[in-house]
């Protein structure tokens, strides 16, 4: 291995760190403070733009406030001088990027942006540049160096950048008060979504797919509907009514196995002796993610759905947890 890569690595590192508490100073400025409430008051659209390194920087802000409640996307700051400029309204705020402040595509959509009375929030490393003169808030990075043993290429710059990205998207979360359902609203897909958006609800077994027993039932005859339904449980219920029935316990496979050890006389011995009285049941709503913790956690296969008053909704196994997609 070449120690001139870790040795390199390890500076590159140690000098974005150390620009990266800069920002500190930015962070606590009123500008900040500014520039939050310009987004977070925004009646329009927050327009992130930017070019080169700058631009793919803007693009995950953008990203990043879109995910999270704030309505903003990224426009090419040369693609809106043939046309995409159209897009920008009147109540919009853009958001500029630029570690010069002299972005020649800035400059050129000055007048355009005049017209349309859009305030701009300037990123820049200079805080005396076009950009920083024509911004309603400018923040600044506050580098001093770059990680590029040439201080050419942007390093220390779009980290600071990103990083101060992040910090404008979470304090508006945490303005807004973004709740982990609203945060889902906008990830329907991949692990992430299904397991903010996916409840028992959705996966709930019901109706005539429930294998229901009264407790007077002998386990022999409730074998019979265990085996037929292929829940690997019975449901013990008041009545045999799938949409009006109480639950009043559970006999699962792993039961019926205690039960013979026990030496239980299956065609003798009814239900109420060998039911889990003292089972536990889920709510309707619940995330199915959160049941599928509760049953690894209780070490249990299924689970009854119940509403405050205790009447039986359906069931949930672990098997249909298991194949959601939200491990």
């Amino acid at each position: 291995m070449n120690n001139t890569y870790i040795e390199s690595a390890i500076r590159t590192l140690n000098i974005e760190l150390e620009q990266i508490k800069n920002l500190e100073k930015t962070i606590k400025s009123s500008e900040f403070s500014k520039a939050c409430d310009l987004i977070n008051e925004c009646k329009g659209k927050l327009i992130c733009m930017g070019i080169g390194k700058s631009g793919h920087i803007a693009k995950k802000i953008a990203a990043s406030f879109a995910s999270t409640g704030t309505s903003a996307f990224f426009v090419h700051p040369c693609e809106a001088g043939h046309g995409d400029a159209g897009m920008i309204e009147k109540g919009d705020v853009v958001l500029y990027v630029s570690n010069s402040g002299e972005a020649y595509e800035f400059n050129s959509l000055l007048p355009y942006l005049e017209s349309k009375e859009v305030k701009v929030i300037g990123i820049t490393n200079n805080p005396r540049s076009t950009l920083a003169k024509y911004s309603e808030v400018y923040l600044t990075l506050n580098v001093n160096k770059e990680a590029c043993p040439l201080n050419l290429a942007p390093t220390a710059s779009s980290t600071n950048t990103l990083v101060l990205g992040d910090c404008l998207v979470v304090s508006l979360i945490d303005k807004k008060q973004l709740s982990a359902g609203q945060f889902a609203s906008s990830h329907p897909f991949g692990v992430l979504g299904k397991r903010l958006l996916v409840t028992n609800e959705n996966l709930l077994k019901s109706g005539n797919d429930l294998p229901l027993v009264l407790k007077e039932q002998m386990i022999s005859e409730c074998l019979v509907e265990m085996s037929k339904k292929n829940l690997g449980c019975v449901i013990v219920v008041d009545n045999l009514d799938p949409d009006n029935c109480k639950c009043l316990g559970i006999f699962t496979d792993g039961d019926l196995r205690r039960a013979i050890t026990n030496h239980f006389d299956i065609y003798t011995t009814p239900m109420s002796e060998v039911m889990t009285s003292n089972f536990t049941s889920g709510k309707l709503d619940d995330l199915a993610y959160h049941t599928l913790q509760l049953m690894e956690k209780k070490r249990i296969t299924v689970l009854p759905i119940t509403d405050e008053q205790g009447k039986l909704l359906g069931v949930v196994n672990y098997l249909a947890l298991l194949n959601s997609g939200i491990s």
